[in-house]
């Protein structure tokens, strides 16, 4: 039911934005870097000094002894799992909520190309608010969204539509953001290449843990 799954998501986003204030890079003002310029605008600059919480450790467990990255993957599961679960009941919502099926690939083509033509835009807002502040208003811009969509009923294919573009708008910072703070932890912590797949590598690993735990929670409060 919508008022059980769209307070969940909400709460999950709440709860991201909330983290997103202790995320690393959080303190930070512009990023450095010529403007315009995407691979300077996006990523953070190299920085050798090293930033370790606890014991160094090496191999498979090596990234979470670094307290970065377990403030950054933190905030990343809450606002995946904030965007997998409509993502997991968007075709239910579609054809039980609004009654609309024969919408469904317009609904979902919105969505990608808003999100595919707001990546420009994110890109020249990443010098002027940081990664972090751009990040944040990926995720308010969500929120709106979905307050919006809990009060859309049978026939407001105009509505949704509009939830279809202003989220995928929110999804083009969610592409940008949270793999560049990511190569900035890396960076700061002083990793070798031989090693960065594994840090690359529980990354992954958390985006698949978004859309199970997602599936996990949404589909039995659907049932």
């Amino acid at each position: 039911p919508c008022w059980l799954t769209v307070p969940l998501a909400l709460l999950l986003l709440l709860l991201a934005l909330a983290l997103l204030r202790r995320a690393p890079g959080a303190d930070e003002g512009n990023l450095p870097g010529r403007k315009g310029s995407v691979p300077q605008a996006v990523l953070p600059q190299a920085n050798t000094t090293r930033h370790r919480t606890g014991n160094p450790s090496s191999g498979l467990w090596q990234p979470w002894f670094h307290r970065e990255f377990r403030a950054l993957v933190l905030v990343y599961v809450a606002n995946g799992m904030a965007s997998a679960i409509p993502a997991t009941l968007v075709i239910f919502y579609i054809r039980d909520r609004l009654a609309l099926p024969q919408w469904e690939g317009a609904f979902l083509l919105m969505y990608f190309v808003a999100a595919a033509l707001s990546v420009p835009l994110w890109m020249r807002l990443v010098p002027r608010l940081g990664l972090v502040r751009t990040w944040g208003l990926g995720m308010a811009l969500a929120t709106v969204a979905f307050v919006f969509a809990a009060w859309l009923g049978a026939g407001d294919g105009m509505g949704f539509a509009a939830v279809c573009i202003v989220t995928g708008v929110a999804l083009g910072a969610d592409m940008i953001a949270p793999a560049a703070l990511l190569t900035g932890v890396i960076q700061r912590a002083g990793v070798g290449r031989q090693s960065e797949g594994v840090w690359f590598g529980w990354w992954s690993l958390c985006t698949k843990l978004n859309l199970a735990l997602a599936a996990g929670l949404a589909l039995p409060l659907l049932q």
